[in-house]
């Protein structure tokens, strides 16, 4: 068969659950044959920073399995610059408010080309959410 990747979104809340890790295993464990960097998270944005700390070790254990980590509508929410340096995300997932206007709108187009160039210093991959809303 076909393997995609398949990226779930989780908040905070399902993320402070003390059994989420286990939870994960067990999934993992239910799907041997996928293997785990095929399984994305993403976290929104949103998330206050001050929240990270407590979920570094769930999110660094995750990584450690292969699990891809990401923070979805990047631009949005308290973006602070710290937790990219301190949390294993793989990828930014830019939000498509600024993708969607981007080409009529030069500051949008500037945020994306700001959070492109701080993903690639960081070693990030970077999606562009939005997209297929575009005409042009």
């Amino acid at each position: 068969g076909i393997l995609i990747p398949v990226s779930v979104n989780v908040d905070l809340m399902q993320m402070k659950q003390p059994d989420f890790y286990k939870k994960i295993l067990r999934l993992m464990a239910r799907y041997p044959d996928v293997p785990p960097h095929l399984l994305e998270i993403e976290i929104l944005e949103t998330t206050s920073a001050e929240d990270f700390p407590n979920l570094r070790e769930v999110l660094d254990s995750l990584h450690g399995l292969g699990v891809s980590l990401s923070i979805d509508d990047f631009g949005t929410g308290y973006s602070s610059l710290s937790y990219l340096k301190k949390i294993p995300f793989d990828t930014l997932k830019i939000d498509q408010s600024f993708v969607i206007s981007m080409l009529e709108n030069r500051e949008n187009l500037a945020i994306i080309e700001s959070i492109s160039s701080l993903a690639r210093i960081f070693g990030r991959n970077v999606v562009a959410e939005g997209m297929e809303k575009m005409s042009y």
